[in-house]
């Protein structure tokens, strides 16, 4: 066999070349704070905005940040109300909006506590029908503020998140469980921000699935 000539090499390296910047162009697009800019860019999005009297930002998951960042810049100054973040990264500074940092994959203390903050973020805005609420979820939801409802303990919820883990099955039936083990879970947190009108901007990871399917659906109740 004949060794490749130069042409070919550099050939195959213009290739790759052109292979990586496509890649590197397709995952900016696909960045947390651009897909909610263009999403808040919307019709319908700027006809809610435009009726509000107070808006309000609740960014959780793995890319709340950069969620949260798109929306902060899209929503007008004079309206926004403030905004609360749950994310990985302990000690985040978020321009308007406070930050909480929670457990992943499996909940613990830090997780408890991000839910107790949401909800009270929630309850310290006293909505009314003339605000509006608007949701960045992303993966990661399901731990990140996994508070125990009555009756469960944060010790015996982390051994079932532990065992799921472990079992092999997909991720959206391992939410259909994990959904209806937390308070702000299952359109649990759809019901603190009552009686606001509301909006989810929503980054899947999931395959398959409705959207609440996605962090364990806490702005959408199951209908199962």
């Amino acid at each position: 066999l004949s060794a490749p000539s130069a042409v070919a090499i550099q050939g195959e390296k213009l290739i790759v070349a052109d292979c990586l910047r496509m890649a590197r162009a397709a995952t900016a697009e696909l960045r947390g704070d651009r897909t909610v800019e263009r999403a808040m860019r919307a019709p319908v999005v700027q006809r809610r905005l435009s009726r509000s009297r107070r808006v309000f930002g609740v960014s959780i998951g793995k890319a709340s940040p950069e969620m949260h960042a798109g929306l902060h810049q899209s929503v007008p100054p004079s309206i926004w109300a403030g905004g609360i973040v749950v994310s990985l990264v302990p000690h985040l500074r978020v321009e308007g909006a406070e930050h909480w940092s929670g457990d992943h994959p499996v909940p613990g203390k830090r997780s408890a506590v991000a839910a107790r903050n949401v909800a009270r973020f929630l309850e310290d805005a006293r909505l009314t029908p003339d605000d509006l609420v608007i949701f960045c979820i992303s993966g990661g939801t399901s731990s990140l503020i996994a508070g125990p409802p009555e009756g469960l303990s944060l010790a015996e919820m982390r051994t079932v998140y532990e065992r799921l883990l472990l079992s092999g099955i997909d991720v959206a039936n391992v939410n259909t469980v994990r959904r209806m083990m937390s308070a702000l879970h299952n359109g649990g947190l759809a019901r603190r921000a009552s009686p606001a009108r509301q909006l989810s901007l929503i980054l899947t990871d999931i395959g398959r699935g409705g959207f609440e399917a996605v962090g364990s659906g806490p702005t959408f109740q199951s209908i199962d």
